[in-house]
């Protein structure tokens, strides 16, 4: 048994994340698993005391869990196979916008990955250590047309962020991309020894500050940037990436390490901000 916590739920208001006709919402505004009572126990997953988050956690039998593939062979099979038939025009031409020239770094991850996607399904595409990440979202934008120009959240993570450029349109299907190091945070100086990240401390750190523009780290998942007095930020919410690049003015909210100089945004069950001021 494996513990888990929702990421979406079934919900009635509008949502880009709408599938053949049902709203899925998500569920960061309520994202621990004793807010998620009512989604819980519609899910109908057994439940119980988790050690490690103290609390009752639903739990998924091992074997109902599906198996990524890894994202370089999930592309493979669509471009050699051809199956999804749907698919591979869209990810033909992104990948020819994107314009890298190693097939090892480019892949599919979701729904296409996991082997359970239907005719609704989004084609998740993802960039890993691209050489110039400003250069693949000015393609990007160049590339269908825009799905979602705007992710707006509310809740414990707030604000509104521009993702037009990796939200797109193409050839009448969904397309979202990802930008990734070739390690996970080797593109983050918090984050170099990325599985022993120290547990950050509960102290909210509140702030104004100045984000220099042009920093490509923010483009890359987890978004990872400087303030200008050389603040560490770390957002867990990628939406957050272009508005960080651009940069600018920002008040800052977020759990702060014991010295200070990191800042996480979008950490589960704590209230943070990123908006930018004027």
């Amino acid at each position: 048994m494996i513990p888990a916590i929702p990421k979406y739920e079934i919900c009635s208001k509008p949502s880009p994340w709408a599938r053949a006709g049902v709203r899925y919402c998500r569920i960061l505004a309520r994202y621990t698993p004793e807010d998620l009572e009512e989604s819980l126990k519609a899910s109908g997953l057994p439940r119980r005391k988790d050690g490690i988050y103290n609390t009752i956690m639903p739990y998924v039998p091992r074997g109902d869990i599906v198996e990524y593939r890894s994202p370089k062979a999930a592309l493979d099979e669509i471009l050699q196979a051809g199956r999804p038939y749907w698919a591979v025009g869209p990810i033909a031409r992104t990948l020819k916008s994107v314009g890298k020239g190693d097939p090892e770094a480019v892949g599919v991850t979701g729904s296409i990955a996991g082997g359970y996607y239907g005719a609704h399904s989004d084609i998740d595409i993802v960039v890993y250590s691209p050489n110039y990440p400003e250069l693949v979202v000015r393609k990007l934008l160049e590339t269908g047309e825009t799905d979602v120009a705007i992710a707006r959240y509310s809740g414990v993570f707030e604000g509104s962020y521009p993702i037009g450029w990796r939200r797109r349109v193409v050839e009448g299907k969904r397309v979202t991309v990802t930008l990734a190091p070739s390690r996970p945070g080797s593109h983050c100086e918090p984050l170099k020894n990325y599985w022993r990240v120290p547990t950050p401390e509960k102290s909210i750190y509140m702030r104004e500050a100045i984000i220099p523009s042009g920093q490509e780290s923010a483009l890359l998942y987890p978004p990872c940037f400087r303030t200008s007095d050389g603040v560490w930020i770390v957002s867990f919410e990628y939406n957050v990436s272009y508005l960080a690049f651009e940069g600018g003015p920002f008040k800052l909210m977020g759990v702060a390490d014991g010295s200070g100089t990191t800042i996480y945004l979008a950490v589960r069950s704590v209230r943070t901000l990123f908006k930018r001021l004027g």
